[in-house]
């Protein structure tokens, strides 16, 4: 039986551990503070580049609807869906519940279904936990974009995009799919799987095709929407 000394000495190393799991609770709280506010600062340049990049495609698929010619831009081109590019986003840590695995299950799904309809799948991987997870079932990887979250901007951003988008211009993809942890609230995410290229326009922006005005044929609301995002 523990004596009076063990006791006070068990008490005070639980003390000194709370003291030690409140200040990293205090840490992650900050970090994820302005982890938030960064997404939800970035969200409306997202929102808006999606609009003008579906004007853009909109108003180049009517005119070329109306000449008879088909688009001759690379982003744009579409061919039957032989081979397709998975880009997995995961995060390069654990202990976020299931927010890496709901990902992997979404993309090990689509993988499947598109290698069931006979195409052909490639990986691309952001964050060492989808890298692991494949490294660990010998699933070989087009590519696994190392130290992004270390260093997340533009310039990152720039990288990913060159790799990704150089196999679907040389015609070695048809298709690229990002999957990927929509952002709800700090308790909620949505896993999508959805196109990155060929680009397509979204339906539901407009049911009247695109005005055309200025060298890409958008109207004075998009060209408004391009200088605030600039």
């Amino acid at each position: 039986m523990a004596n009076l000394k063990q006791i006070r000495r068990r008490i005070s190393s639980v003390k000194s551990t709370q003291k030690i799991t409140r200040a990293m609770k205090m840490v992650a709280g900050a970090r994820l503070t302005r982890a938030q506010q960064r997404i939800v600062a970035l969200r409306p340049y997202a929102v808006e580049t999606a609009k003008v990049l579906a004007e853009v495609t909109a108003a180049g698929e009517a005119e070329a609807d109306e000449s008879g010619i088909e688009s001759e831009h690379p982003l744009l081109a579409r061919r039957p869906v032989k081979s397709v590019l998975l880009l997995v986003i995961t995060s390069d840590r654990g202990q976020c519940g299931a927010f890496n695995t709901n990902i992997l299950r979404a993309a090990e799904r689509e993988r499947r279904e598109r290698e069931a309809a006979g195409q052909e799948v490639k990986i691309a991987v952001i964050g060492r936990k989808g890298r692991d997870f494949y490294q660990r079932r010998k699933i070989p990887l087009f590519h696994v974009f190392s130290g992004i979250w270390e260093k997340l901007g533009p310039e990152s951003a720039r990288v990913v995009a060159r790799k990704v988008l150089a196999p679907f211009l040389r015609g070695e993809v048809d298709s690229i799919q990002v999957v990927y942890n929509e952002f709800k609230s700090a308790m909620t995410q949505k896993v999508t799987v959805e196109p990155l290229f060929p680009l397509a326009p979204v339906k539901a922006l407009s049911c009247a095709p695109p005005p055309r005005g200025g060298a890409h044929g958008l109207d004075g609301a998009s060209v408004e929407r391009c200088r605030a995002l600039t």
